[in-house]
């Protein structure tokens, strides 16, 4: 069954703490209660992860770490991207 919010049914399956890719640059900042760490994996191409401060599992998922579905050009847009889904989940 789709969430309501589109983006967070694109994060809810994936279980991507095991998954972390080379860093070529990285930033990191909190947002509600969230740490949001913005990295590019390869020139122009911006992700981020998100998890939350107290190491619970984000709501509606079985993952305390979620990251963008896709790939945004600067690590401003990625962070915005990841604060956009951060207050799409049930809790925020």
């Amino acid at each position: 069954m789709a969430s309501a919010n589109p983006l967070l049914w694109l994060l809810r399956g994936q279980l991507v703490h095991e998954l972390r890719p080379s860093r070529v640059r990285v930033s990191a900042v909190e947002y509600k209660r969230h740490l949001i760490e913005a990295f590019e994996d390869q020139p122009g191409r911006w992700f981020a992860y998100f998890s939350r401060l107290d190491g619970q599992n984000i709501a509606g998922t079985e993952s305390n770490s979620l990251r963008t579905p896709s790939a945004r050009y600067s690590k401003e847009d990625a962070i915005e991207f990841a604060k956009e889904a951060i207050d799409g989940l049930p809790d925020s």
